[in-house]
């Protein structure tokens, strides 16, 4: 049997274009209908039988365990409550990138990344 695939989700940025709703909240935190950006995304590569799943938050590669740290709280900030939890548990740690990795913000770059893809150059 195969190993599971990883799915490692880019959740960085400022959230610019997403200005009214990210000022207080992270992008990935922002609601859609009743759940957030990032529910959306790891429900869509649950339909494929995806099931870990790697955040990568800006410079913090997030382990499916952070979501234990989150809550409903409107007070509930990823930099101040649970990073420094986690970092009081000795749970973060720098972890160095070796392999292809790329944003895909835009149409435009998910088209790039599919010809770098579809090339075998990824």
């Amino acid at each position: 049997m195969a190993d599971p695939i990883k799915v490692v989700i880019l959740c960085g940025g400022v959230g610019t274009r997403l200005r009214e709703e990210t000022e207080f909240c992270p992008k990935p935190m922002v609601n859609i209908g009743s759940y957030p950006i990032i529910w959306h995304i790891m429900k869509y590569y649950s339909q494929f039988g995806c099931k870990d799943f790697v955040l990568k938050g800006g410079f913090f590669v997030f382990n499916r365990k952070i979501l234990d740290y989150l809550t409903t709280d409107d007070l509930c900030d990823l930099e101040i409550g649970p990073l420094e939890q986690i970092a009081k548990e000795g749970q973060l740690m720098v972890y160095k990138h070796r392999e292809f990795w790329a944003c895909m913000d835009t149409l435009r770059d998910m088209e790039s990344l599919n010809k770098i893809w579809n090339e075998g150059k990824a």
